[in-house]
């Protein structure tokens, strides 16, 4: 039996990163998301690397993995080389 008393309710919500270069999906993920999570979208590697590198943190980052430009793979690297926290959470 799960106690679901005030005490075991998390206290934060979860910000989450949705990388995708397929707006209908990316935003598919948002709704389901979003209600229980912060949900911010970035249209390609690129544009979730800016967000990184200007100092926005995410607890959780999911991610395409073929994308035009930076493979989702790529960018798990990338993160890696300049914000390992964040890579650990992809």
């Amino acid at each position: 039996m799960i106690d679901e008393s005030p005490s075991n309710v998390p206290t934060h919500r979860v910000r989450v990163l949705v990388i995708d270069d397929e707006p209908a999906i990316a935003r598919s993920i948002q709704r389901i998301l979003q209600g229980a999570n912060d949900v911010v979208l970035a249209r390609d590697a690129a544009d979730a690397l800016t967000r990184v590198r200007g100092g926005e943190r995410f607890d959780l980052l999911l991610c395409d993995l073929q994308m035009p430009g930076m493979s989702g793979m790529q960018l798990h690297e990338e993160l890696d080389r300049v914000c390992p926290e964040q890579a650990d959470r992809m």
